[in-house]
């Protein structure tokens, strides 16, 4: 089924796009997927920090574990931003498959005794 959704630029159609509600879906997941492969590394990276105070001591040591502790909220803020498009693109896969189902049942109302 066509689900061509029109793009209007400056009052001009200027053609359509197609959007599957199950493509969103497998987009959505994939990208949780990477999400979560991100987060795991960068577990695996505060742990190999972390194994560096064993065997690297001084100013320059410290300064470098402080600089990766410094960017921990940037990191934590990027992988929540990024699971932000998962859901987005779940809502919309929800939008659209909402909308073909009424659209359904509205053409289930329809007589079929017309000819046009």
């Amino acid at each position: 089924m066509d689900r061509g959704r029109s793009w209007l630029d400056a009052g001009t159609f200027l053609g359509s796009l197609t959007v599957e509600p199950e493509l969103l879906r497998q987009k959505s997941e994939a990208v949780l997927q990477k999400v979560k492969g991100m987060k795991v590394s960068f577990t695996e990276l505060e742990t190999a920090v972390a194994r560096t105070g064993g065997y690297w001591n001084g100013e320059s040591a410290d300064a470098h574990r402080e600089y990766f502790e410094q960017q921990r909220p940037r990191m934590e803020e990027m992988l929540a931003r990024l699971m932000e498009h998962v859901q987005d693109l779940n809502q919309m896969a929800a939008v659209y498959s909402r909308g073909e189902q009424e659209a359904k049942e509205i053409s289930l109302d329809l007589p079929s005794d017309v000819i046009v």
